[in-house]
């Protein structure tokens, strides 16, 4: 496969995008994926951190 043109007129991006029904914003956040800090700690050797 390999690209013929490129649809650069605004216009034509913004009916295709219409037409197809597509938004930029997402229905809800992605879960998120932070690692609680007491677990990280929890893991590490004690010792003095300062």
């Amino acid at each position: 496969m390999s690209i013929i043109s490129f649809i650069e007129e605004p216009k034509t991006i913004d009916r295709i995008i219409r037409h197809f029904e597509l938004t930029f914003e997402a229905e809800r956040p992605p879960p998120s994926r932070v690692v609680q800090q007491d677990l990280l700690m929890a893991a590490e050797e004690k010792g003095e951190y300062f």
